[in-house]
């Protein structure tokens, strides 16, 4: 949903010319807010994946060492995503200005199309390849259950819960009032 979140910010903060936004003031800062919210759910899930695989990697065991070693990892990886993002963004930019004749104004709601769409995609992926399966699969294991659970209560299966005897005894033994 993070990706799904950043394209949609991503579409505001431009604003977008694809789907004909005016450009506003009010639609940028409307944007950059969603952006920094949803950049958040792409980033912060990662850190503890990242502490589980160079626990593996490295075979160590949960401690200081390793949160730092991982944080580190962490860390260098946003500061390069942060260091290559403006680069290649001005370059996108700066071919469509090129593309515009020489329109400065055309370069940044471009590039914020370009990433949308590519969130877009990302999110388009994920969805496909890792979330629909993963619930298909779980449908295909509640069924499973569920057909189990029908076998093992077949007619000769033996019930063996109190429910039964409570409302069998519920008449006789539990009435309070002597009769």
């Amino acid at each position: 949903m993070a990706f799904l979140l950043c394209s949609f910010s991503l579409f505001l903060f431009g604003p977008s010319p694809t789907f004909g936004i005016t450009p506003s003031l009010a639609w940028t800062l409307v944007g950059i807010g969603c952006l920094g919210f949803s950049v958040a759910f792409l980033f912060v899930p990662l850190l503890p994946e990242i502490i589980a695989a160079v626990a593996e990697k490295e075979g160590l065991e949960n401690s200081p060492f390793l949160s730092d070693k991982a944080s580190g990892i962490y860390n260098g990886a946003y500061g390069v995503g942060n260091c290559l993002a403006p680069i290649i963004g001005g370059q996108i930019s700066a071919a469509k200005i090129r593309a515009d004749g020489n329109n400065p104004t055309a370069g940044f709601p471009f590039t914020c199309d370009v990433m949308a769409f590519a969130s877009l995609g990302f999110f388009v992926l994920y969805f496909l390849l890792a979330i629909l399966p993963s619930f298909l699969q779980d449908k295909k294991n509640a069924q499973r259950r569920e057909q189990k659970l029908l076998q093992d209560l077949g007619p000769n299966a033996q019930d063996n819960s109190l429910t039964i005897e409570f409302e069998q005894n519920r008449a006789t033994h539990l009435n309070d009032s002597g009769k």
